[in-house]
């Protein structure tokens, strides 16, 4: 079923939940879809990736057979634009650091590696202007707005 046009009615679900969907559609669309469906106090969750990370946007770049044509990883704009639909939105951020971890994966010391680029992804995160350079977010956006021209 067309995501961005549903034929479910009004008020259906108490939550929606996806993983890496969003970013392969328009998003005005989408954001008015997930409210129309949710009931007043629903939810829609989703992991998105983001698209300001310039090391991320150059690997995408040099792997474009890995992508779709109408792949377009989120901005912060877009993640604004969520509470035109939604009364609460909260948005976590994933993976700065945690990212140069991945060529150690096989070796002894990966683990440990890895909790500590979280624990510094976590400081980093603390300064609002380098959440936009994680790899990827969480959604959690709660209690839709109810437009009156829903069909």
């Amino acid at each position: 079923m067309n995501a961005e046009r549903t034929d479910f009615e009004n008020n259906t679900f108490d939550i929606v939940a996806g993983s890496g969907i969003l970013h392969h559609l328009n998003l005005e669309s989408s954001y008015t879809e997930l409210a129309r469906i949710l009931n007043s106090n629903g939810s829609a969750v989703f992991i998105e990736p983001l698209g300001h990370n310039p090391i991320i946007n150059m690997y995408r770049a040099l792997t474009p057979k890995m992508r779709t044509e109408d792949e377009h990883p989120l901005k912060v704009n877009d993640l604004k634009l969520l509470n035109k639909y939604f009364n609460n939105v909260k948005i976590e951020y994933f993976s700065i650091l945690t990212l140069f971890a991945v060529p150690f994966r096989n070796k002894s010391f990966f683990g440990i590696l890895l909790k500590i680029l979280k624990c510094l992804d976590n400081i980093i995160f603390l300064i609002p202007y380098f959440r936009r350079f994680a790899w990827t977010v969480i959604i959690n956006a709660k209690k839709p707005i109810k437009i009156e021209t829903y069909k």
